[in-house]
């Protein structure tokens, strides 16, 4: 089965939101995956929150649309990462109103992103 080779913790950009996340990263033969829980977070109602992989405005990669978060503010999903989710550096989780986001929309929480 997969192991766990690294955990994250993802922090809000804004100082006044209690927002955390935390993210599992597990790897299982050339394949990693991340199993990500945040906690604070408003209820996704005319949008969703997406999970990121990013460098820069010009580097960055969807990984993920999360599950709807309801009155809790608990959000938990994974997915499997991208065969180069190594090349980058920062994992952001943001909000989005589009169906296909081609840039981060704004930052919920981000933090150090590797693999090992």
């Amino acid at each position: 089965g997969p192991t766990e080779v690294k955990r994250l913790t993802l922090t809000a950009p804004d100082p006044a939101s209690k927002a955390v996340g935390a993210v599992e990263i597990l790897s299982e033969g050339s394949k990693h995956a991340f199993y990500l829980v945040a906690e604070h977070l408003a209820p996704s109602t005319g949008f969703f929150y997406a999970v990121w992989l990013y460098n820069s405005p010009t580097s960055h990669e969807a990984v993920s649309k999360s599950p709807a978060v309801g009155s809790s503010g608990t959000l938990q999903g994974g997915a499997l990462l991208p065969a180069n989710a190594g090349q980058y550096h920062t994992m952001l989780l943001t909000r989005e109103t589009t169906t296909r986001p081609s840039q981060p929309g704004p930052i919920v929480l981000s933090g150090p992103f590797s693999l090992g």
